[in-house]
């Protein structure tokens, strides 16, 4: 219930706007002391003041003035009671920050519709006041991609450039096969994958923003996801002497999901744990069932997050301390999508860490049964 405080030195006058106010619907309260409202006005501020302008000691004007110079009260809407011939203190309640005036004696159901004005435009200033923030919250998280996009890009479009020139080059001068034409074409791949990721989390990440990634929802296995995403990582296991060790339970069930969201997910935790993980270790891969739900685990072997860390590891554009052991650049925003995709299916996503003993990323998902069909 919205809160209005009135401020009379007459307790006449209080008392029939307090109970007018209540008929109206309003939680209401009075006060005939100017300080004592304004101690009141500072430890809660209301939803709206009336306030007498002729009081004794401590005018209403000293009392709007005190109110806007506070941070608590200054955007409380304001509605000055004054008499017919006191023309000049409008003038100067409404130059102070008044919001509105009724001359006294006040007629009930004008004033009672002024203060209903005065709370709407309220509750749309303070919409727009959060539209604003979060537009500006927005527009930065866009510009910081956009700045990490730009410096994370410029290094591989200058390989692909420098590979394709190379190329070119030896085309020109021999006809005989390029001696490091598979360590060339492995830089333009790795490159490439890069800014397609890049790329692809920007995407994801506008998607999710405006509410428009949907599931498409078929019969599948987790299994067959996982060993699907793990042939496109084998080569980059290789390339770091990561051996990737994997435990599929052969019982899980077929279950409804989004095979493209849920490879997405499974790729972000591989690719990951390679990452971080330094030559010559091991990633481990597991599924198993728990109960009525299907759980894909994922340990690495590096360096393990700080506890306190642990909070930001699914946020956008998160930094953590633990760097890639191969210099490997992201977009920042891969776990927090995996976190939502994970979601949209029903499901929990988590990671446990211990710093010098790696980490494990686990994805918890429902079973949903897959219908047989119809013959």
């Amino acid at each position: 219930m919205l809160r209005i405080v009135v401020v009379d030195d007459s307790p006449f006058s209080t008392d029939a706007l307090v109970t007018h106010m209540q008929l109206e619907g309003f939680d209401a309260v009075a006060y005939n002391d100017p300080l004592e409202a304004l101690e009141a006005l500072r430890a809660d501020p209301p939803d709206l003041v009336l306030l007498d302008v002729m009081m004794p000691g401590m005018n209403g004007l000293e009392v709007l003035k005190t109110l806007r110079a506070q941070p608590s009260t200054a955007g409380v809407p304001v509605i000055m009671l004054t008499a017919l011939d006191e023309t000049d203190d409008i003038v100067r309640g409404l130059d102070l920050g008044a919001n509105d005036y009724v001359t006294k004696p006040p007629q009930l159901e004008v004033l009672a519709a002024r203060v209903r004005t005065q709370l709407h435009l309220k509750r749309l200033q303070d919409q727009r006041e959060r539209d604003i923030l979060e537009l500006r919250r927005l527009s930065d998280i866009k510009d910081r991609f956009l700045q990490i996009a730009a410096h994370d890009l410029r290094t591989p479009v200058h390989n692909i450039t420098l590979a394709v020139d190379l190329l070119n080059r030896h085309y020109q001068r021999t006809n005989c096969e390029i001696p490091q034409f598979d360590s060339i074409m492995r830089t333009m791949q790795n490159s490439l994958n890069v800014m397609r990721s890049i790329v692809n989390d920007f995407l994801d990440m506008q998607a999710i923003r405006s509410g428009s990634i949907e599931l498409a929802l078929q019969p599948m296995r987790l299994n067959d996801l996982v060993q699907s995403v793990l042939e496109q990582y084998e080569q980059y296991g290789r390339q770091k002497n990561i051996d990737l060790r994997v435990s599929l339970d052969p019982d899980l069930p077929p279950s409804l999901g989004d095979p493209d969201r849920l490879a997405q997910v499974i790729a972000n935790l591989v690719s990951n744990a390679i990452k971080f993980s330094p030559p010559g270790s091991v990633v481990g891969i597991r599924t198993r069932q728990v109960m009525r739900r299907q759980l894909l685990e994922v340990a690495d072997s590096g360096p393990g997050i700080p506890q306190e860390e642990m909070p930001l590891l699914f946020q956008e554009f998160a930094r953590l301390s633990p760097q890639p052991t191969g210099g490997e650049k992201s977009s920042g925003v891969g776990l927090s999508i995996a976190k939502h995709l994970v979601e949209l299916h029903g499901g929990k996503i988590g990671a446990r860490s211990k710093v010098g003993h790696g980490s494990l990323f686990w994805v918890e998902l429902p079973i949903q049964p897959v219908s047989e069909p119809q013959t």
